[in-house]
């Protein structure tokens, strides 16, 4: 059986939902411990509030809060990430990875809108400070030539192209395009339960491929008995159809929620 790395990229912004309000960190654990029993031993955190969600500083400030909880929380056998879907810019990304140094962050995905200088200026303080965090980025483009200059200068150490927008081909000219100036590649998958099938697929064949990224969807309909995930890893089938099958009398039975009448 093949198998690929995995990672869950669902720990979002659980503190800022009314629900949560008073019990926020107990909710927090409580995603960190869903996701350990899904089979992940790693797992991303979205931060950024500062950008938009709540005042800058106090924002910030939960960001690094949040993730020291779910470090203390998971262990340290647990790789973990941070996404800050460009809410920092060069200051304040460097800001927040000296304020989470000691959770040994395996990389930080969009720190700020991406642009050379400032990735290559990032990447150089990471490097004094000796840390292992790489810088990742690039989930907003369906072009693979965007990616040209940054591969060229190695301002990014990993490259993440939409799964969906990028498509298969896509992701394989970006990982080609890559591999040359050792820069790994990790789809960007969100709101798609196909997406990581296709990524651990690509997985098998592309000798930089990271992690694939697992939105926790489910589907009854659809039998995927080939993919199971334990110990962060997925399993790839290798069966036709890319392992999968529909149940057909669930399937019959659905109810369309929308008539289309020409």
């Amino acid at each position: 059986m093949y198998k690929r790395q995995v990672y869950d990229g669902s720990i979002y912004f659980s503190d800022l939902l009314p629900q949560y309000a008073s019990r926020w960190r107990d909710r927090f654990k409580r995603e960190v411990d869903l996701s350990l029993e899904l089979g992940h031993r790693a797992m991303k955190i979205k931060v950024g509030r500062g950008h938009r969600w709540m005042p800058r500083e106090a924002g910030d400030a939960r960001d690094v809060e949040v993730v020291h909880l779910i470090r203390r929380h998971a262990g340290n056998d647990v790789l973990l990430f941070a996404d800050a879907n460009n809410g920092f810019d060069l200051p304040r990304a460097k800001r927040f990875l000296e304020r989470t140094s000691d959770a040994r962050l395996g990389f930080i995905e969009e720190p700020f809108p991406e642009q050379v200088g400032p990735c290559l200026e990032l990447k150089q303080f990471i490097a004094e400070h000796g840390w292992k965090t790489l810088l990742a980025d690039g989930e907003g483009y369906r072009d693979v030539e965007h990616y040209r200059p940054f591969v060229e200068a190695k301002a990014l150490d990993v490259l993440q192209g939409d799964m969906c927008a990028l498509g298969i081909e896509g992701i394989l000219a970006e990982a080609a395009l890559a591999e040359p100036q050792g820069i790994q590649i990790a789809p960007h998958n969100w709101g798609s339960l196909l997406s990581l099938f296709m990524q651990v697929h690509i997985g098998l064949v592309v000798p930089n491929f990271l992690r694939a990224e697992h939105d926790p969807l489910r589907s009854d309909m659809l039998i995927s008995d080939g993919y199971r995930i334990k110990d962060g890893y997925c399993t790839v089938p290798d069966a036709p159809g890319f392992g999968l099958a529909l149940d057909e009398e669930k399937f019959r039975n659905v109810r369309p929620n929308f008539e289309l009448r020409a």
